[in-house]
């Protein structure tokens, strides 16, 4: 009977030693990518207004962040903020996607789905 620590060297240690050089750095790479857009998705501003715009250039008043909202800009009501081209709020990365970081959220996604692929693809179960 195969043990737990027989299923983690057949799960971790029999890929890595079958896994071509050049995968693995494919894999390296794409995980460096999405952290490195993770990152970027977090830190950045998602679209919140800076400053309150004229009521003669928006169509809406937000009562709870006090301004004025454009044609795009919504309120989210998990960071009770107003974001420019709001797309949704994301518990993933704990914040609202907007014009800011929509850019980077897609990318990350995108970083991610190569990284899962890699995995899969990149190493075969060891006993088949």
């Amino acid at each position: 009977m195969l043990g737990l620590t027989g299923l983690l060297d057949a799960l971790f240690i029999h890929k890595a030693i079958t896994t071509p050089l050049w995968i693995s750095y494919l894999q390296a790479g794409f995980l460096t990518f999405t952290l490195l857009v993770y990152l970027w998705t977090i830190l950045a501003n998602p679209g919140i207004p800076l400053s309150t715009s004229s009521p003669f250039l928006s169509q809406a008043y937000c009562p709870t962040c006090h301004s004025f909202q454009t044609s795009t800009t919504e309120h989210c009501g998990v960071c009770e903020v107003c974001v420019q081209d709001w797309d949704h709020h994301c518990p993933w990365v704990g914040k609202c996607v907007g014009r800011g970081n929509k850019v980077a959220f897609y990318l990350w996604i995108a970083g991610m789905l190569c990284s899962a692929l890699t995995l899969c693809v990149g190493n075969p179960w060891p006993w088949g």
